[in-house]
């Protein structure tokens, strides 16, 4: 058997990679075939890869955000589609408010429109707080029939801002993840065993590790795969990036 360093296997993809690994030792004698001392090793790993998936780093408010948001997104495509029917419309007894309200939202329509929540949060507190410094724009919005919509979008908003203060609670408070401390280890541990049974073999000829061999390389096998197909696209990204910049580079001083 060959070892490996699973450099390309995900963390997840490791924890199941050692308990397919326990599971195989398990059926066989490891003191017997004395590799008893990083068999345990493997099972100790086993048990901390469960531990840490045992820890919750999922918040229920995040998908409330997820929410909220598509609900903001879709409110200020509603008030950008009445802010367009306002500048159709032409009433002497709302022009003075018609003309204000739009001109409070002409700089931002474009970027509303953008698919960066980031930035449409920063647009959203930017309005709603503007709204709220300035009492003669809520005149004006309230006049073109448009505050129920700006209520609204202040609503969600703060629904939004808690939701986010609770999540960076929430995390902050989450212990550190220890998953790739725990692969480096658990791999390391492998290896070891790996070589403890080649090693068995010259010093314990007596002893059959044949069925245990073939079982570990069969199992093994799909994770070496898995990571030599993952390393050679990588390499191949890699180089795919460089001769595309080669090329920029040439056709630039070429011109």
């Amino acid at each position: 058997m060959k070892k490996n360093n699973y450099e390309r296997i995900k963390k997840y993809e490791s924890s199941t990679l050692i308990k397919g690994v326990n599971a195989i030792l398990s059926k066989y004698d490891t003191e017997a075939l004395d590799i008893k001392t990083w068999s345990e090793l493997l099972l100790k790993h086993g048990k901390e890869f469960d531990k840490e998936t045992e820890i919750n780093r999922r918040h229920p408010a995040m998908d409330d955000v997820k929410i909220y948001r598509k609900q903001c997104k879709k409110l200020l495509g509603v008030i950008m589609t009445q802010s367009s029917a306002l500048e159709r419309i032409q009433i002497d007894s709302i022009s003075s408010h018609r003309i204000k309200v739009l001109n409070f939202l002409k700089p931002y329509r474009r970027d509303i429109g953008t698919n960066s929540y980031k930035k449409v949060d920063e647009i959203v507190s930017l309005i709603i707080r503007l709204i709220d410094e300035d009492a003669s724009l809520r005149l004006s919005i309230a006049e073109v029939g448009m505050k129920v919509y700006f209520d609204e979008l202040k609503v969600i908003q703060e629904k939004l801002i808690a939701c986010q203060s609770t999540i960076v609670q929430f995390k902050s408070e989450i212990p550190k993840t220890r998953a790739i401390e725990i692969k480096k280890s658990a791999v390391k541990t492998l290896n070891n065993l790996i070589e403890s049974i080649e090693l068995g073999k010259i010093k314990h000829p007596e002893l059959d590790t044949t069925s245990l061999t073939n079982e570990l390389q069969t199992f093994l096998g799909d994770y070496w795969t898995l990571n030599q197909t993952r390393r050679t696209i990588s390499k191949r990204t890699a180089e795919n990036k460089k001769t595309v910049a080669s090329s920029t580079t040439t056709d630039a001083t070429a011109s």
